[in-house]
């Protein structure tokens, strides 16, 4: 189980997500199946991808600006079929 973010989709700064306990064998948790979100990205995942900004943009307040950066780098992630970051089987 590892602390996984959940996203309503379109994925944008303003969609409703959560972080929920996941299963690395897939699967949606029941709380993020109910609200009919998909995965996102592993917290741990997440923390990768914005590291070098995220001081940054959240001292100024950014959140938004940190949001696009997260879902573009699942985006980019995605596409290059990485798995760690991104796992579409899951809904």
């Amino acid at each position: 189980m590892v602390p996984t973010i959940y996203a309503e989709e379109p994925w944008s700064p303003s969609s409703e997500a959560i972080v929920a306990w996941g299963s690395l064998k897939g699967g949606l948790p029941s709380v993020a199946a109910e609200r009919r979100l998909v995965r996102l990205v592993e917290v741990e995942g997440a923390l990768t991808l914005l590291k070098d900004r995220y001081f940054e943009l959240s001292s100024a307040g950014q959140y938004d600006a940190l949001c696009n950066l997260l879902i573009e780098g699942v985006s980019e992630r995605s596409q290059a079929r990485d798995p760690y970051v991104y796992r579409r089987n899951d809904v």
